[in-house]
Parts: structure tokens; sequence; C-alpha cells
């Protein structure tokens, strides 16, 4: 069956106890493939909502992890079906541009600063020295940030005029 609407962005999905693909359409169309229960999915798309604007996903601790920009952060349910808003504790959801997550860590990305979030919970982005949450400019920016892309050693930060890299340190201060 085709996509009710031009694809522009389709990712996996997963809990801990399920998996599916979710196509965003140009038109702000978000469908979910239709998968089998012991099967491979197949091209029936189920409507999940209406959301306009960029999109970005990260797969932290079995759950994937959907923020729309300058909206909020989501999880699907598999259960409903439907999209349910999650709030990450500590960062201004208008201000956010999008998500990523390496190491364990949920990272969010404004035009100017990096937040990561605690390794026991993923949506804690307070900064604390108990749970390593925290956040900062980058360093060597010449611009404002624009997109972050997990790689095996850390990520890449984009910015309007550069590209920074960021290596994990293992270091739970300044991860």
């Amino acid at each position: 069956e085709k996509c009710p609407g031009t694809p522009y962005l389709s990712f996996p999905i997963r809990s801990t106890t399920d998996s599916a693909t979710l196509v965003h359409t140009t038109e702000g169309g978000l469908y979910r493939l239709k998968k089998e229960s012991d099967g491979p999915e197949v091209p029936e798309f189920t409507y999940v909502g209406t959301y306009v604007g960029n999109m970005t996903y990260a797969h932290v601790a079995g759950v994937t992890y959907i923020y729309i920009a300058r909206v909020g952060c989501y999880k699907y349910n598999f259960t409903t079906k439907l999209l349910e808003p999650v709030t990450l504790s500590g960062l201004e959801a208008t201000a956010i541009l999008g998500i990523t997550a390496t190491g364990g860590y949920l990272l969010a990305w404004s035009e100017d600063a990096i937040a990561w979030s605690s390794l026991i919970d993923p949506t804690d982005f307070v900064p604390s020295l108990d749970t390593g949450a925290g956040g900062g400019s980058v360093e060597g920016a010449k611009g404002a940030l624009t997109v972050c892309v997990a790689n095996s050693y850390g990520i890449y930060i984009f910015t309007s005029s550069n590209c920074v890299s960021a290596q994990l340190s293992n270091n739970a201060r300044y991860p």
C-alpha cells in the first residue's frame, strides 16, 4: 500500500518488548508500518497523528524517544498506538531543536548548547553531580547548532558554519 503522503523521514521505534517503523510525511502525517506478531512489517499504514516540524529520535535504555523541534518529546505507546508526551526535566521544550543518544546518554540540543541526561534516567536533564546530568556550550562551534549525529565514539555537532566532533570521555562529570 502506498504511503498516504510524501515520506520525509522513516525511523525504527522500539520498546523493551515491541518494535515497528514510523514514517513522517512532508505534509506532517505520522504513520506506523503495521507489523504482524510473527512476521515482517507489511506496507499497511496506521495513522498515528499529525506533527508539523523537524523530528529527531534516539534509542536509550530500550525506549525510542521522538522529539519534535521546539514542541516536545514523545514516546510511542504500542498498546494505544499513539505518541505520549515525555517530560525532559530541566529543559525548556520550546528551545530544544532535537535529540540523539550515545553511550547511554540522551542528548538534547538548542541553537547554542547541548545537554546530556542522567545515566540513571534518560529523561532527567537537571544538572547534578549525583546523577551526572549536565550540559553547556560547544567549544569550537562557529554558529548556531543545527543537528547532532551520534557515532561510535560520541557525536558530530553541525553548526551553521562548521562541524565539531565530541568524543565520549567516560567521565561522569563531563561525559
